[in-house]
């Protein structure tokens, strides 16, 4: 490990304590200044040469990289930089998800581009192209997420150098160092070919359950999707952002859950007519007065458990609905808020009175 990389991870410590103990908020400009680009320097990048390093780089219709990494005039890295709070932004699943997708979608924008950078100084998620013999413009298939976490103590400097320098040293964009980096990606993308095709499939039959559920229950939750798909959240929301571009669904603002109208046959794919769209729509009327009603399949099995069993607590609800704790938290807050519960709570323990009849 070279003397100036152990410099730079051991600053980006410091400035991370520093934070910890005064500042809410690690902004991207200090993030950028203080660790990224220190970094980038002790991994052989000339940050001083605009043509080699460049912030706020604009991508035609698309919006501006944060930074670019250039070689021979060819953009091959994107780094999209986000704020450090104290909730830690980019451990959050769903938070990483839409600053990955805004990351990809530069990345899809470039053929030359070999890696995507997701970073808030301390913790750097890397998205290598697993393409990169036929790499596309439109297209970055991603042949795994790679993290580094700066914060873990445990993780020693040699082991995080050492990553650093396997896919972020510039010597790994050039010459023989590239050669042999774009070779080994092809033979990886060649031998995880199969894992794709798999993941493919099942993706299409993630979608189809999506829209087999959307069509039971147009006003639902993410949540309640989440739980209902066995996904979590982060899933949830990129894969109904994916329905949504395609045109499988279209969604409205009713209130507090979205209402859903499915456009596409989850079995056939073929376009609903418009007969169908007009049964569906009243079937999303319907569908909103029976949730409030209290007859939507999740909070129907909940009132009958709260009936029998007053007093249970969160992780006995998610056992006996076979969902996750927070589908199970999620149903109980949106009982509550929609009027079919009444919570009462008496030291640890929680008491539910149930207000709708889970029959009607």
């Amino acid at each position: 490990m070279s003397a100036e990389l152990e410099k730079a991870i051991e600053n980006a410590r410091k400035v991370w304590r520093r934070f910890s103990r005064f500042d809410s908020t690690l902004s991207e400009a200090t993030t950028q200044t203080t660790i990224v680009l220190p970094v980038l320097r002790a991994l052989g990048w000339d940050t001083t040469n605009p043509w080699e390093v460049y912030l706020e780089h604009g991508l035609q219709g698309l919006g501006r990289a944060d930074i670019a990494l250039f070689i021979n005039e060819e953009e091959v890295v994107f780094i999209e930089t986000k704020k450090r709070t104290k909730k830690a932004v980019l451990e959050n699943e769903y938070e990483e998800e839409v600053a990955k997708q805004q990351l990809l979608k530069y990345c899809r924008g470039v053929s030359s581009v070999r890696l995507g950078i997701l970073t808030d100084g301390m913790v750097w998620y890397l998205y290598p192209r697993a393409d990169d013999g036929v790499a596309r413009t439109g297209e970055y298939k991603i042949r795994r997420r790679i993290m580094i976490n700066l914060a873990e103590d445990h993780a020693g400097k040699n082991k995080i150098a050492g990553s650093f320098a396997k896919y972020i040293s510039r010597k790994n964009f050039s010459g023989k160092g590239a050669r042999a980096a774009s070779g080994k990606a092809r033979t990886e993308a060649h031998s995880a070919a199969r894992i794709v095709r798999n993941s493919k499939q099942e993706m299409r039959s993630t979608m189809r359950a999506l829209l087999a559920f959307l069509l039971r229950e147009p006003s639902v939750t993410q949540a309640e999707i989440a739980a209902a798909l066995d996904m979590s959240r982060g899933g949830v929301y990129s894969l109904l952002k994916k329905a949504e571009e395609r045109g499988h669904i279209r969604k409205a603002k009713q209130g507090g859950p979205r209402a859903y109208q499915v456009l596409v046959d989850p079995d056939s794919g073929v376009k609903l007519g418009a007969n169908t769209a007009r049964s569906q729509s009243g079937a999303k009327g319907r569908s909103a007065l029976a949730t409030r009603a209290g007859v939507s399949e999740t909070t129907r099995s909940l009132l009958e458990f709260l009936l029998q069993d007053p007093t249970a607590t969160l992780a006995q609800v998610a056992e006996k609905l076979r969902i996750t704790r927070g589908g199970a938290y999620a149903a109980l807050k949106r009982a509550e808020s929609d009027g079919h519960i009444r919570k009462m709570k008496q030291g640890s323990v929680c008491t539910y009175t149930v207000l709708t009849d889970p029959g009607l």
